[in-house]
């Protein structure tokens, strides 16, 4: 059935910490230091096997064959991350989790997952497109997560842009 939407915030909430706290390891805590200077935007392309992130300081692949790589050049000086890093994490976590075990580990812990419309998994598609619009749900004051608080079937606007639903996994 339709989880409430209460139990999908909660899984929201969970996911973000979880981000907050890998985008803490992978920058050694320099994300959270906003006098250093901003970091230069992101250089991001979209394969047929996967994603390719490339930013001054590291790069993450994500290829459905090889998995996750992420390299950080440890010569560069590190820099205050949030006007990227958290976006970029959240992004990569949302890509990887929905391929390998169909929810994040939020709904994973709340007996959650993310299916297509059709019922069936996911496709590469669905993934990219619901990672990235969830990106834009949360920056846009999170009206786009809020969205599912009076939609019909509880989806928000990167469940209807990615033609997704969030089910109980019970």
């Amino acid at each position: 059935g339709v989880p409430s939407t209460w139990k999908r915030f909660a899984a929201l909430m969970l996911d973000g910490l979880f981000c907050a706290l890998l985008l803490g390891v992978v920058t050694g805590g320099a994300a959270s230091n906003r006098a250093m200077k901003k970091a230069a935007p992101a250089n991001v392309s979209v394969s047929k096997t996967g994603l390719d992130i490339k930013t001054d300081d590291a790069t993450i692949v994500f290829d459905d064959k090889k998995g996750l790589t992420i390299a950080v050049d440890e010569e560069t000086p590190k820099r205050g991350g949030r006007d990227w890093g958290f976006a970029l994490v959240w992004f990569v976590y949302n890509l990887v989790f929905l391929k390998k075990m169909g929810a994040t580990p939020g709904k994973r812990l709340l007996k959650l997952k993310v299916i297509s419309m059709n019922g069936g998994p996911l496709d590469n598609k669905q993934r990219l497109m619901r990672a990235s619009i969830s990106l834009l749900s949360g920056y846009a004051a999170g009206i786009g997560y809020l969205w599912a608080f009076w939609e019909p079937q509880r989806r928000g606007w990167h469940d209807l842009m990615a033609d997704t639903r969030v089910v109980s996994a019970e």
